[in-house]
């Protein structure tokens, strides 16, 4: 469905609708599918609307940063701030009933026809005020310190469900005893937490208010604290995996003047944001143009990083592996690793890959290595280039290995049969499988652990290196079903 281009009486409107476009664009597919901000509300719209509703709340607010503004009313500028936090309390009244069924009497408020149709004319207003900056300076006089509470320092609304989920996901990393019921529990309380889109639904005002404090050269001491404070929490937002899970493609569309703008973006990656734009590369709102900046991106960015920064960067880096479809994620990658090894060394990838998962690609856990060799030291792009090209041929069984390492007790437990022998009768897989079903929680066994993680270690691959033995005696018994296959595998293996 075409959107009808309006009648733009400004240059202004004209700006705001052209970045508006892709978010409304993003509205039609999701009412075309059913999801995200299709969501309907919980009331139908009276008329008048319904006073301290959404709706009508939603009304004023674009009534005084708009309509009011324009013809130069600016008494109600001050009420901005409680404006917002209604509707801050109005989506939690919302969401809290999506995700509990649950009715309260505040729901008769929530009479807005589908989430999108308040999410966009926030967005709207926000992009208003990134790109008026007098607008801005007046919004920001009236509301004084209400406004920069409400706006940069609360902590978005994820809600009581992600909390709980993020924190057992945590525990759950940590712990050595977890096991399938662990998971599927933590999977549980992740699906009903990715029903609440209350923080979801705002990020693109408080995204673009939070842009608009660091563009330009700030000169008052006011502005150099809020737009410290708002580079802090950009960097926050978009380089955590998990506020990155909750605030998608919302807060990438937010950021398109940082990407577009190279001395922004130098600034943004120089204080951590480099995690962001490389994350941004993959599958987002802005993929070509964060790849376009990616390639082009100053060397000057990777300095002043730190060991958090780096290895934010390094865990998004691995969503770029799959160079055999994308050329330009190869030349990222490449790079990235070029400005790493030059300026810290090799610490930022044996750090990496002490944090992979079984899903994981085991890429760092391989470069690591491979800088471990004698004579092995890339000083140029070219040369970076030829290790990665190289680590497309890594066996599966070497790359089985190398996740093995990296997993815990509970992890190794998990992981007997997508890992082990790859003889099918292996008796000693089958007895790691049983004494796994007779495990009871909080009772370990060292000796049974340390069984396990021998049984792992000791794995060697076939002189083809697509399949792995626990011992001499069962590559002997499945040697008859493996020897058809085997020397199929013998081309472009590399030494590891």
């Amino acid at each position: 469905m075409p959107i009808k281009i309006p009648n733009f009486r400004t240059q202004l409107e004209r700006e705001v609708w052209d970045r508006l476009h892709p978010a409304k664009l993003a509205h039609i597919m999701n009412a075309f599918m059913g999801e995200g901000f299709a969501a309907k509300g919980a009331v139908k719209t009276s008329n008048p609307p319904i006073k301290d509703g959404m709706v009508y709340t939603l009304n004023l607010l674009k009534k005084i940063i708009t309509e009011d503004y324009d013809r130069g009313r600016r008494s109600q500028l001050s009420l901005i701030p409680t404006l917002l936090l209604r509707i801050r309390a109005l989506f939690r009244v919302y969401y809290n009933w999506q995700v509990t069924e649950e009715r309260t009497a505040d729901l008769k408020y929530c009479d807005f026809d589908d989430v999108g149709d308040v999410s966009i004319p926030l967005h709207e207003l926000g992009l208003t005020l990134q790109l008026d900056r007098r607008r801005l300076k007046a919004v920001i006089d009236a509301g004084g310190a209400e406004f920069e509470r409400v706006v940069l320092d609360m902590a978005p609304d994820i809600g009581p469900w992600r909390e709980a989920a993020m924190n057992y996901e945590d525990e759950l990393r940590k712990s050595e005893e977890a096991d399938d019921g662990d998971r599927d529990d933590a999977q549980d309380l992740q699906d009903k937490a990715d029903e609440d889109l209350a923080a979801y639904a705002t990020v693109w005002f408080y995204g673009d208010l939070h842009v608009a404090f660091i563009m330009g050269t700030p000169t008052t001491e006011d502005e150099k604290r809020r737009a410290k404070k708002a580079l802090k929490r950009l960097v926050f937002w978009s380089c955590n995996k998990k506020m990155r899970l909750i605030f998608g493609d919302c807060l990438t569309d937010s950021m398109r003047s940082i990407y577009g703008t190279p001395e922004l973006l130098v600034k943004f990656c120089q204080v951590g944001g480099l995690a962001a734009l490389i994350g941004d590369c993959n599958n987002s709102a802005c993929k070509g143009l964060c790849e376009n900046a990616a390639l082009s991106l100053p060397d000057a960015a990777w300095d002043r990083q730190t060991k958090r920064s780096l290895f934010d960067a390094t865990q998004s880096l691995q969503e770029l592996t799959e160079w055999h479809d994308n050329e330009k994620h190869l030349d990222i990658f490449t790079s990235a690793c070029y400005n790493i090894y030059k300026r810290y060394g090799a610490e930022p990838f044996e750090r990496a890959y002490r944090n992979e998962d079984w899903s994981d690609p085991v890429i760092f856990h391989y470069i690591a290595r491979q800088l471990k060799k004698e004579g092995v030291s890339p000083k140029t792009k070219a040369e970076w280039r030829g290790i990665l090209r190289d680590y497309e041929n890594l066996p599966r069984a070497v790359e089985d290995k190398y996740r093995w390492s990296n997993l815990n007790v509970s992890g190794q437990w998990d992981c007997i049969e997508i890992y082990g022998c790859d003889n099918d009768d292996c008796p000693e897989q089958a007895e790691l499988i049983r004494l796994r079903e007779a495990r009871v929680k909080g009772v370990r066994d060292a000796q049974v652990e340390e069984r396990l993680d021998d049984w792992g270690r000791k794995l060697k691959s076939c002189a083809c290196h697509s399949v792995a033995y626990c011992s001499t005696e069962c590559q002997k018994a499945a040697w008859r079903s493996h020897k058809p296959k085997c020397n199929r595998g013998r081309q472009d293996v590399i030494k590891v």
